[in-house]
């Protein structure tokens, strides 16, 4: 043994022994054991409770004991189900109630329980009982724990995800299953998958391993093996973890018939606690293990199969694309991989140009760049590429020059190609998708698109650094808006997008069709709906059999004699013969010409689909039925604002939608002066020159990407950049970088960086300022710090995240910051930097140098805040009184501009009231209720382990909703700093919505017809709209007294009345007429101290005032 190994051996640290020592739960029928130590003799566990999640007041006390830090608790589930009271299926979280000696406990163990312990002396010694989380011991042994049944009552001891004991009463929990791959390895004919899984409370009892092939619903079994890992499963807090391996013959995939296919794998579990079999995807693979997968082939007779294993780029799932090659074309294949690079040397006059869609089609925008190829530079080296059974390989078999698929030609036109122009993945062209064989193809990549882009979030699907191995060199769009979408959101450089229009417009604007009395429903897919049974449960089936079997539906056609055309999406047509029944003509796009539609239709009823663009364009009206737009839209926003930006009606609901058609029927299907300006908006040029402007595009773009963008886009790259962000290295690092650029590069006076709330926020004042200098056009390159996609399409703003090296980047080099605020206390602005504070709000409460008692923050904080204080170069102020608090509070000596908040010229705007009801349509608020707003400010007293701040409600929701609930809605929102997520229990979400995300809470005042607040300068804000202001001061004199304090008299200023109670709330809001003739004089007052300079000009002041140049 080394010396090193043996000194690491022998000075290894021990763990640390924790205070939750070792615990187990061993069940034996309906009896459980458990028993635990703690490892400090004077902590002692004297009883077993249980606390309700539902219900605060649902406590049961499960077991007691004389007090010990050795415990034992013996429960009989039998006994225990008889304790509760009905069958309300509920999750109860365990606690034990422990004795310790004050002396013994820390300064913040007592502030914390100070008002639930109880106190008291024994024998001369004080002592603290108080209540524990029961869970999270160093070492949890959990032995043949299941769920006991008696009667109509059922219920078992489970662990929560965070490792602590609860106990599940009528409540049937989902298996929690995840797995990681931690090797793939090829052996022989073997697929060898090794890996760890993740099973919560379940233990396996026995398993298979799958191969599903997608297309051909081919099934094999796999051998799969499992070992429980008890050590790991006893320190992660009786979690079971296992590992796994997985043997597979890929013999299996080799087809004679030449059948190629996507394979996935699953493990299909017997779980013991559940009763059905848990089917799972094996995914989740290691870093290593993305980074070095290799494909592979297996030969059987005269057979070839490659296998090219890839992982799912929204769920990293592990997946087999396999291509079947006779052996002869396979070893031709081999060859000409082996001699590309003379190949393409020796061929490089030939320019040949590869052009197709998805391998099965030929009918849209690669076909139609094709065609006019074909016809008008017919000595032109252009090929396509189709299956040769495709039914559609007949439309371009009579232009010539047609590859099929997998071919031997394919394969050495794609070798020497340099240019591959597709309508999807440019590689879909590709005879196979293997890194060895993209590796090979060095010819310039156009993305010609299928359609205009802009309503679903694509990034991860075709972003410049996406995951899911799009690769593109040029990007043809249809209109300058698009442009600077793709340039803004999708991270491309200008010269890389060409707005060129899509080859199929040529078609579309073409005047050979008749405009038949026909509408055309015509929706597109659902990736969420993958089997028969899923779409049979759906929401999308049920709505769609609905429309299309309505009787008004078929009324009004009756009436406006207009034929039902319902056009199923190529990915759902397997669904098709579920709607044979329907009295509609129901087809799949895969069987007609989708385009032919499109022009004879007089109306289009569509959901999401980007042939709405195309409808729009001939300016005929579209109608979004959008029942399923939050789970469509998903977690990534649209890069548009589909209320304001989709060029046609947006409904939810069918009689909605009956209601918008039958109104397009009447107008005789002419579509409306404002959609038509939101069509054009979307389309440049309504010509027949779409596929000529690209012909230029492509004939004279060039490949620019040299090695050191190679090396920064390579996957190994992203890998370490991803690791180097998350090192305790990284901000030292990039601390040291900033202060060198500070240095050594020239200030950008051109520049401007904005940041609102942290990075979190497109909003505030800094919003505001920058709108109005678009207004201006003025000629300012601009970069917002904001961590989601930008809502304004500029191509002269560029998006980065906050604290990623862009950020440190553009701070050292903008010629101006705009913050609402501060940039990170430890960077230094330069001189030649003009930083303009715009603050975010009116201070009511102490700040900073006036708190005489700061809580919650370190004993450098004024000194970090202060430092960047004195960098601001202009700060912007509402008001006289808020001047002097500012000079106050910031010991401020520079120049304060006293213009209004620029945020509040939201107010003033002419079109105040449609902007309040396209926001109320964003949020799905019900049109036939009032809202009132809570926006409390945070606590500095309130914060978590690791200092964060969080807030909790402190009043009755069952008590509002019964009150108000058939007159209002509470809308929730909470203070930017507050960390914790507020859980809205799920019988008050129709009462009760949870708005803290909304990116402009001034947009939020806007629709709010009350504003509840505490001591939030939300209120100076709010009073520009001169409705009812309520204050939910629960805590107010701790507040006034031992935390912050206030600048103004607050009790006699505030222009409504002080809470105490949620009664105070209730009686409020119901006489609200005599609170608002009460506080008449006060609201007219406090308008004109706080508010007297807001008159929607505020913008306008700023720019002209800093930004001079």
């Amino acid at each position: 043994m080394k010396w090193s190994s043996f000194r690491n051996l022998l000075y290894k640290k021990r763990p640390k022994v924790k205070l939750k020592h070792n615990i187990s739960i061993v069940q034996d029928k309906e009896n459980v054991t458990i028993q635990g130590e703690f490892s400090k003799e004077y902590y002692c566990a004297k009883e077993l409770w249980f606390k309700s999640r539902k219900e605060e007041d649902d406590v049961i006390k499960v077991a007691e004991i004389a007090p010990t830090p050795h415990f034992l608790f013996q429960v009989n589930l039998e006994e225990l189900l008889n304790k509760f009271q009905d069958l309300e299926p509920t999750i109860y979280d365990c606690y034990l109630k422990v004795r310790v000696p004050v002396e013994e406990l820390g300064e913040k163990t007592l502030e914390r329980i100070e008002e639930t312990a109880e106190f008291f002396e024994e024998n001369g010694v004080k002592i603290a009982e108080y209540f524990i989380r029961f869970g999270r011991f160093q070492n949890t042994v959990i032995q043949h724990t299941q769920t006991h049944q008696s009667g109509e009552k059922q219920g078992g001891f489970i662990i929560t995800k965070k490792g602590n004991i609860s106990f599940a009463y009528n409540v049937i929990l989902a298996p929690s299953v995840k797995l990681q791959i931690d090797k793939i390895q090829n052996q022989a004919s073997k697929m060898i998958i090794e890996g760890k899984m993740f099973t919560k409370n379940s233990r396996i009892v026995s398993g298979e391993a799958i191969v599903k092939g997608r297309n051909n619903k081919k099934e094999y079994s796999a051998h799969v093996s499992f070992l429980h890992k008890e050590e790991a499963t006893i320190k992660k807090y009786g979690l079971n973890r296992y590992e796994y391996v997985v043997e597979f013959d890929r013999e299996h995939l080799v087809s004679n018939q030449w059948e190629d296919d996507i394979y996935d794998f699953y493990l299909n579990l017997d779980l013991h606690d559940q009763e059905e079999e848990k089917l799972v995807r094996i995914g989740r693979p290691t870093t290593r293990v993305k980074l070095f997968i290799k494909e592979d082939s297996v030969q059987k007779n005269d057979a070839v199969a490659v296998i090219n294993p890839y992982f799912t780029f929204k769920a990293s799932n592990l997946s087999l694309e396999v291509y079947n090659f006779p052996v002869e074309t396979y070893r031709f294949l081999k060859k000409k991989m082996r001699w590309s690079k003379l190949l393409r040397a020796t061929h490089k006059k030939d320019d040949v140009w590869i052009v197709g869609e998805r391998t099965y089609k030929a009918q849209d925008t690669g076909y139609h760049f094709f065609k006019h190829m074909r016809q008008n530079y017919p000595d032109k080296e252009v090929y396509y590429v189709i299956e040769k059974d495709s039914p559609e390989a007949k439309n371009v078999e009579p232009l010539g020059n047609v590859l099929y698929f997998k071919s031997k030609e394919h394969i050495m036109k794609t070798l020497i190609s340099t240019r591959v122009i597709s309508s999807h993945h440019p590689d879909y062209l590709y005879p196979i998708r293997t890194g060895s064989f993209k590796r090979k193809v060095k010819a310039l990549k156009v993305f010609l698109q299928h359609g205009v882009m802009g309503t679903k979030n694509m990034v991860a699907n075709y972003g410049k650094n996406s995951t899911s191995g799009f690769n593109t060199d040029i990007f043809l769009v249809s209109s300058d808006f698009e442009k600077d979408m793709i340039v803004t959101d999708f991270g491309y450089d200008e010269n890389e997008v060409f707005v060129t229009g899509l080859s199929r417009f040529d078609k579309l604007f073409e005047k050979d069709v008749p405009v038949k009395k026909q509408l055309l429903v015509i929706p597109t897919w659902r990736d969420w709906i993958t089997s028969d049974e899923a779409f049979l449960e759906s929401e999308y089936f049920e709505r769609y059999q609905q429309l299309i079997h309505h009787p008004d539906l078929h009324a009004l056609a009756k009436t406006h004699q207009f034929e039902i055309i319902f056009c199923l999406h190529p990915n759902m047509q397997k669904f098709t013969h579920y709607f044979q029944d329907a009295p509609v003509k129901v087809i799949s796009q895969g069987e007609v010409d989708v385009q032919r539609l499109i022009k004879e239709s007089a109306v289009m009823i569509t959901d999401y689909s980007s042939v709405a663009f195309d409808f729009s364009f001939l300016h005929k009206p579209v109608i979004y039925y959008q029942f399923d737009r939050s789970r469509f839209i998903g977690k990534r926003p649209s890069h548009l604002n589909l209320d304001k930006d989709l060029p046609g009606d947006i409904v939810n609901e069918l009689e909605d939608l009956l209601a918008k058609l039958e109104e397009s029927a009447n107008s005789d299907f002419i579509m409306k002066e404002e959609y038509i300006e939101r069509a054009d908006r979307f389309i440049k040029y309504r010509d027949l020159n779409s596929s000529e402007r690209i012909y230029e595009a492509v004939k004279e773009a060039e490949k620019e990407e040299g090695l050191v963008e190679k090396v920064v886009h390579h996957p190994v790259s992203n890998v370490l950049k991803n690791r180097f962000r998350k090192s305790k290295h990284y901000f030292p690092i990039m601390k040291k970088a900033y202060k060198v650029m500070s240095k050594v590069l020239p200030v950008d006076k051109n520049l401007i960086l904005f940041e609102s709330g942290l990075g979190k926020q497109f909003s505030d004042s800094p919003k505001y300022i920058y709108e109005e200098l678009l207004k201006r056009d003025a000629p300012y390159k601009k970069v917002w710090v904001y961590n989601n996609n930008l809502p304004v399409k500029d191509k002269q703003t560029k998006r980065i995240k906050r604290l990623s090296p862009e950020y440190y980047y553009y701070l050292a080099k903008a010629g101006y910051w705009v913050n609402n605020q501060n940039f990170p206390t430890y960077l230094s602005k330069r001189k030649e930097t003009t930083y303009l504070q715009t603050w975010h709000g009116t201070p009511l409460k102490k700040m900073q140098f006036d708190i005489e008692n700061i809580q919650g923050r370190d004993d450098e904080y004024l000194n970090r805040v202060h430092h960047a204080t004195k960098t601001w170069d202009y700060l912007i102020s509402p008001s006289p009184y808020a001047s002097k608090a500012f000079r106050s509070a910031f010991r401020y000596e520079k120049e304060i501009l006293e213009i209004g908040y620029p945020r509040n010229d939201l107010f003033y705007r002419d079109d105040v009231d449609e902007l309040s009801q396209e926001i109320i349509r964003k949020l799905k608020l019900p049109t036939d209720k009032k809202v009132i707003l809570y926006a409390p400010t945070f606590r500095d007293n309130q914060t978590s382990k690791n200092n964060k701040f969080v807030f909790e409600l402190n009043f009755d929701l069952e008590a509002m909703k019964q009150a108000l609930g058939d007159e209002y809605i509470l809308l929730l929102r909470m203070h930017v700093v507050i960390s914790n997520n507020l859980t809205i229990p799920e019988e008050y979400q129709d009462f009760v919505i949870n708005v803290s995300k909304y990116p402009d809470i001034q947009e939020l005042y806007l629709i709010s017809d009350i504003l509840m607040t505490d001591y939030s300068s939300v209120m100076f804000d709010f009073a520009n709209t001169n409705r009812p202001i309520l204050y939910y001061t629960y805590d107010l004199d701790d507040y006034r007294d031992n935390l912050r304090g206030f600048y103004i008299d607050f009790e006699d200023e505030a222009p409504g009345p002080l809470m105490k109670t949620t009664e105070d709330i209730i009686d409020a809001v119901l006489h609200l007429d005599e609170v608002n003739k009460k506080y008449e004089t006060k609201y007219r007052a406090f308008r004109s101290k706080y508010c007297g300079l807001e008159d929607g000009k505020a913008s306008e002041r700023a720019v002209d005032l800093v930004f001079k140049d």
